[in-house]
């Protein structure tokens, strides 16, 4: 079943797709002085044809004749970059794939000997990545969930950076899997999102199955663990902690204080933006917002608003991206919950016909770059499919224009003009070059793509 949705600078702390943010900033703080620095670059919204075979992206696919993608990426000192996703193989179902990409876009054929593994965990069920992310040790942390014949579990991966299970982690087979957070097993939790607070404990965003009203709804769930891969029961006595029902958590970021915020929706219609603050302890920040959660619902009833994307500036102030009403939607919070009235239009930034079909724009993950601006990559509707669509902003929320003229682009290089292109994750490597990680479609399938923009 494949029951599971697509869909700062913080010192000392590590995160991952959905929570990134520039994070050679924070690697800069371990260069001794004799090292050398790059120097990073002011991104122009042009794809870098250095990349790949000469035209800025590398396309994978899968064995079978089913969807492939890459949904979440993290960037190693070297200019390395770890990737995630889905590749579907045909009858023994959809696999979670880990890449590792050389800074030309080429395999690390060091890493598994091809450059890709996968992980299966068992049968003819269905596994999927959502996030990612690399500790202090250059291990990889990778979140998503596992079918089995009974439920859909939350699962953590770690990797030596070779590719191998790190057999320290979890059951001594380099996993970790979890069930129930909501309180009913047996149903079906997933995480979206993992990242490494300062204390190296794994924080992982998603939700869990819970029963209401005779039935079965969600709850945002965030979980923490140990750096060996057990439940830190120090956090909410039990490791995890849930929203209220019918909400979903689908990124993370961690401060400098090693609060945690949640970003997602509510309604099963996906009708209110929701950003929760859950405290270093496991409960929810009374503080921020409306005990713990800020909301937004700008757009009135029956109109999809939700966020797929967190990450905080280096005021620690919140910024989510998602969609509300078929536009781009960006929005800052204050570092109390409120919508900041210095950012946008009351700290709400729309954006639509990116790609001049008035076909509907989407944000599905952003980064603040080492200027402070803000960058957004997700897909806008050409009239006929998606284009992946990147947006620039500056940090009172307009339109950077040094950015491919209007402050967007958009690509349909990879499907080509009659085919969907679409952005599941952005990062910056460590020049300040954009890295988006995605999808296209081939004429009867999704492949796996990753582009670079300079």
């Amino acid at each position: 079943m494949k029951a599971i949705l697509v869909r700062f600078i913080a010192l000392f702390v590590l995160v991952s797709c959905g929570a990134k943010v520039d994070d050679l900033d924070l690697q800069l703080g371990n260069k001794s002085n004799d090292e050398e620095i790059p120097s990073k670059i002011i991104t122009v919204g042009s794809i870098d044809e250095s990349f790949g075979g000469g035209d800025g992206y590398v396309v994978v696919s899968g064995s079978g004749a089913g969807d492939d993608d890459m949904k979440a990426s993290a960037m190693y000192s070297d200019g390395k970059i770890v990737v995630v996703g889905d590749v579907d193989q045909g009858a023994n179902g959809v696999d979670i794939a880990i890449w590792m990409f050389n800074p030309d876009g080429s395999l690390d054929t060091s890493f598994g000997g091809t450059g890709q593994v996968t992980y299966h965990s068992g049968g003819a069920y269905d596994d999927y990545a959502r996030g990612v992310a690399v500790d202090s040790n250059g291990k990889i942390l990778v979140t998503g969930a596992v079918e089995t014949s009974s439920s859909i579990d939350m699962i953590v991966l770690r990797l030596n950076s070779d590719g191998s299970l790190d057999t320290s982690f979890g059951g001594g087979d380099g996993v970790f899997t979890h069930d129930g957070a909501a309180g009913v097993p047996n149903e079906g939790d997933e995480g979206f999102a993992i990242a490494i607070d300062s204390n190296q404990k794994i924080v992982v965003g998603g939700h869990s199955d819970s029963e209401s009203g005779g039935g079965i709804t969600t709850k945002a769930a965030v979980w923490r663990l140990n750096s060996n891969g057990s439940l830190d029961t120090t956090f909410n006595s039990v490791g995890y902690a849930t929203g209220s029902d019918n909400t979903v958590a689908n990124s993370l970021v961690i401060d400098s204080s090693n609060n945690i915020y949640l970003s997602g929706y509510s309604g099963a219609l996906r009708e209110e933006m929701r950003v929760w603050k859950f405290l270093s302890t496991g409960s929810l920040d009374p503080a921020y917002g409306t005990s713990g959660v800020a909301s937004y619902d700008g757009y009135g009833f029956m109109n999809i608003e939700a966020s797929y994307s967190i990450t905080l500036d280096a005021n620690e102030k919140v910024l989510i991206a998602g969609e509300g009403n078929l536009d781009l939607a960006l929005l800052r919070f204050s570092t109390t919950g409120n919508l900041d009235s210095t950012f946008g239009s009351g700290g709400v930034v729309t954006h639509n016909n990116a790609a001049g079909g008035n076909g509907g724009d989407l944000g599905n993950d952003l980064v603040v770059d080492h200027e402070g601006k803000i960058l957004v990559a997700g897909q806008s509707g050409n009239g006929s499919n998606g284009d992946l669509a990147i947006w620039k902003y500056n940090s009172d929320g307009t339109l950077d224009t040094s950015f491919n003229s209007v402050g967007y682009m958009t690509i349909d290089a990879a499907g080509g003009p009659s085919a969907h292109d679409e952005a599941l994750s952005i990062n910056l490597d460590e020049t300040g070059h954009i890295i988006v990680t995605g999808l296209m479609h081939n004429g009867s399938d999704n492949d796996a793509v990753i582009w670079k923009i300079k």
